[in-house]
């Protein structure tokens, strides 16, 4: 008896059919949606690896060649791997853009990326969505980015990633959450994004903002 291949799929679809789609190793990933405009966008990341690491000594560790930050709640980024630590013993490490690496090679690291979603918002207004949907505080005066927060968005457990003021004119963030609550989360920022014009975009939206910060910049 014949059975159907076994498929990789996102936790994450938009209603509508992708304009430029590829294949990424065994990851379908939409690079173009039709009629995306000027943003701002939300994009589906969650084909990006994305690594938990616990040890009393991270200070030791340079996943794919980034050393994790001192501080918690800073953030560094290089070659495409963002890693930002939460506490002394835990930080995270996100593939965001270019070639799939494979998972680090240390016991100290869990591979959650078939657990977790991954989404990216791009371009303006991206404060007035996030007040709608969280009190996480993204304006602290002494905080700058990129900076790691971890609290509830839309009432789900979540971590976010700010690369830029949300009230500068181009600015981006990351949040991730449990696989399971990735189409509500979906729903819940294109609804409280909708008087934005918030919609959603391919990866080509996201890497096209992400090429222009400075990858090697730590901050807390």
């Amino acid at each position: 008896m014949e059975t159907a291949p076994i498929e990789r799929s996102s936790p994450v679809s938009f209603a509508m059919a992708p304009e430029q789609l590829v294949l990424r190793g065994d990851w379908p990933v939409v690079l173009r949606y039709p009629h995306e405009g000027a943003g701002p966008w939300l994009v589906d990341l969650s084909h990006g690896g994305k690594w938990d690491f616990q040890s009393a000594a991270l200070d030791r560790l340079a996943p794919r060649g980034v050393v994790l930050p001192e501080r918690p709640g800073a953030c560094a980024c290089a070659q495409g791997i963002l890693c930002s630590r939460l506490n002394p013993t835990q930080a995270v490490a996100w593939h965001i853009a270019g070639p799939v690496p494979s998972p680090p090679d240390t016991c100290d690291v869990t591979d959650v990326t078939d657990a977790v979603a991954l989404l990216g918002l791009v371009g303006p207004k991206l404060l007035p969505t996030l007040e709608k949907l969280t009190a996480l505080d993204f304006v602290k005066p002494a905080r700058a980015a990129p900076f790691i927060l971890q609290g509830p968005v839309a009432h789900v457990p979540s971590r976010v990633v700010c690369f830029a003021t949300p009230t500068a004119a181009a600015s981006a963030l990351i949040i991730s959450c449990a696989r399971g609550y990735a189409r509500d989360m979906v729903d819940a920022l294109l609804e409280a994004g909708k008087e934005f014009g918030l919609r959603p975009a391919g990866e080509l939206a996201w890497t096209a903002w992400i090429d222009t910060i400075d990858y090697k910049k730590e901050a807390a």
